[in-house]
């Protein structure tokens, strides 16, 4: 079918001209596909009125005086707050919409009705924010639009393929990236892009960079340093704008940090933070644009749902202790309305302790092999993380150990440090164990690139996959104090600011 009415650089007769060569009859309406209009025209607060409507059926068949808080909760998040969420991921809904599909979900949640006034006990701001931030994790409309509208701006500033994105790209992005191109400069466009720029504003606040080979990454402006934001505001120097045009790989040195180099610029706190970025070595693979909020840097709904709340100025609390206590879902909801009256209290829950007894010791390697046992070390007191490890062979003889303080992922370059010493003494019948599940998981699963410690994890695997007999596996903390006190050693070093790596 062809649009009729006024069409723009076309007149009626054209397009009638046209539709009668096509065989398609001229409409005023081009219908919906998969429920959703099919949008040829400005969006207003009619083009999705039917979702309201939707929304206030479901909740006019819901009886709220017949139900609890908790089973309210529960109907909200998996029905009403659920219908808009297809429409939402394409387009930018109008906020007159989103704030009465808003209004609609908070007066049932307390039980609010014409007939019936009910005082809403918790503001819907805090309602709406994730359970470890004090809220009961409903979604707010408008926030959950831009949220799913930045997974499409993700897809494109990834260079996924599909004849969607190279279109958009090609139209609006060009040579730029998604994340200069604001909704604003955009201009006349379709509501489809206007939606993808407005999801692209909550996408610049998420992104890093990981870096690699520093070739694309400035050192001064870019933010690259894991929870430091930009070097620009660390600097110990005045800085020119010939150091404001720096890479990163202008502070490498034959493949390592330019230790000397950093500490003339920065202060030694920091530069202790750069030298545990696993860069500029031969398997550290390019720079590359990784999402921040999340541990696998991958972008996902729900941690950039989050992020919108990473700045909040709400009270910090153990929200995530009263959601894992077992306990029926209406005390709960209960307790957590009653918590936010005691919050200014101060009040400090001591969690539940496992009282089940264990026996653990070292167990030594079989016959002609190694073992090496590595762990990671976190001091409060200076605000760094240490790693240390030790070899012992099968009659449970030290055969070596080192310590290490320049590092932030603990575990992981405790294992590459330690590889690295058992491979150049000569052994090649090696067990490693480390008390850390999640390093060894790494380890031992496909990486996703956009990993964070994705070359770290890479020099690892490669290191473990050369000509040896090499195994990863986990251990009790019990079974590796050794290791634990060595990583632990690695604090003194710091304190006394003496080489960053100690063999023994």
């Amino acid at each position: 079918m062809l649009r009729s009415g006024k069409l723009r650089n076309t007149n009626n007769k054209t397009a009638k001209d046209i539709a009668a060569v096509c065989g398609s009859p001229l409409t005023d309406d081009l219908g919906k596909y998969l429920g959703v209009p099919l949008i040829h025209g400005r969006i207003n607060k009619g083009t999705y009125k039917e979702l309201l409507e939707k929304t206030q059926k479901r909740l006019a068949s819901w009886k709220s005086a017949t139900l609890s808080f908790a089973g309210r909760m529960t109907l909200i998040k998996s029905v009403t707050t659920s219908l808009p969420v297809y429409a939402m991921q394409t387009v930018k809904l109008p906020s007159e919409l989103c704030q009465k599909l808003d209004h609609l979900n908070r007066d049932f949640l307390w039980g609010h009705t014409k007939e019936q006034n009910v005082v809403h006990l918790v503001k819907w701001d805090t309602v709406c924010m994730p359970k470890n931030k004090g809220g009961l994790g409903i979604k707010k409309m408008k926030l959950m639009n831009q949220t799913l509208l930045a997974k499409a701006s993700w897809r494109i500033l990834q260079n996924e393929s599909g004849l969607w994105g190279d279109l958009l790209r090609s139209k609006y992005v060009k040579k730029l990236s998604i994340i200069d191109v604001s909704e604003k400069k955009s201009g006349v466009c379709s509501s489809t892009w206007k939606g993808i720029a407005f999801g692209g504003k909550l996408l610049s606040r998420g992104i890093k960079w990981r870096g690699g080979c520093g070739n694309n990454v400035f050192f001064w402006t870019d933010d690259w340093v894991p929870n430091m934001g930009i070097l620009q505001h660390h600097a110990t120097i005045s800085l020119s704008e010939n150091h404001l045009l720096e890479k990163v790989n202008s502070y490498f040195e034959d493949g390592i940090w330019n230790i000397q180099k950093l500490k003339s610029v920065l202060p030694w706190e920091m530069v202790h933070k750069i030298a545990s970025i696993h860069a500029g070595r031969v398997h550290s693979g390019p720079d590359r644009v990784i999402w921040g909020a999340s541990k696998t840097g991958t972008f996902s709904v729900k941690s950039a749902y989050g992020e919108l709340f990473h700045d909040s100025s709400y009270p910090d609390w153990r929200w995530k202790f009263i959601w894992n206590l077992k306990i029926p879902p209406k005390i709960l909801s209960f307790l957590w309305t009653l918590l936010h009256d005691w919050l200014q209290a101060n009040m400090d829950v001591g969690k539940p302790f496992n009282n089940e007894t264990m026996f653990l010791s070292w167990n030594p390697p079989m016959e002609e092999w190694v073992k090496l046992n590595i762990d990671g070390s976190m001091s409060i007191e200076l605000g760094t993380i240490t790693a240390g490890g030790v070899i012992r062979d099968h009659k449970k003889q030290w055969l070596g150990g080192f310590a290490l303080n320049s590092v932030l992922q603990a575990e992981l370059w405790g294992l590459y440090e330690g590889l690295t010493y058992v491979w150049k003494s000569g052994f090649r019948k090696v067990i490693v164990e480390s008390d850390s599940m999640e390093a060894v998981s790494l380890i031992q699963s496909v990486t996703n690139e956009n990993h964070p410690l994705f070359s770290l994890i890479q020099s690892c695997k490669m290191m473990i996959a050369a000509d040896w007999c090499c195994k990863v596996q986990h251990t009790y903390r019990e079974s590796n104090r050794l290791a634990d006190s060595i990583a632990k050693f690695g604090h003194a070093l710091l304190r006394l600011q003496l080489s960053s790596k100690l063999i023994c």
